[in-house]
């Protein structure tokens, strides 16, 4: 091959990546845009089953946070705990710390109500704070029971 057809096929190589590069340049706008179309589409159900799996660790969480309650009621005369912390020692999972719902709240003693033998072990939700709706609102071991028996809030 001589160096003129050389250099010519080489030029053609260029010139060729140049117009690709220019074709790309060209086409990111509408990449970018479509994209962006379609993550909210993507994003949101996924964004909704992260929600779904934070709300079930709660549910069972409370649930076996309350047996642990109920069963340090029996445990003491009918007395129950005056805080979790006394209940660390019955859970299944020993650790030396209690554990925490998914958005890094502590899990709490309910007040007791009417017809209550022992306190109710709550989330507030996510954002800590009594009541909210949705992800914010809290989970008692009431609402994790019948959630889990297949309702809904």
């Amino acid at each position: 091959m001589t160096t003129g057809k050389l250099l010519a096929e080489r030029r053609g190589c260029k010139l060729a990546l140049i117009g690709a590069m220019i074709l790309g340049v060209a086409m990111l706008p509408v990449t970018g845009c479509v994209a962006g179309m379609l993550m909210p589409l993507v994003l949101k159900p996924v964004a909704e089953r992260f929600g779904q799996a934070q709300v079930e660790k709660v549910c069972l969480d409370v649930l076996a946070l309350q047996a642990a309650v109920e069963t340090h009621a029996v445990l003491h005369n009918g007395q129950p705990p005056r805080s979790l912390d006394e209940v660390l020692p019955l859970l299944v999972v020993h650790s030396d710390e209690m554990p925490r719902d998914p958005w890094g709240n502590p899990y709490e003693l309910a007040p007791m109500a009417d017809g209550d033998v022992v306190p109710r072990v709550r989330s507030m939700g996510s954002d800590g704070a009594p009541g909210g709706v949705g992800l914010a609102a809290d989970i008692d071991s009431v609402e994790a029971e019948r959630r889990r028996a297949g309702g809904t809030r």
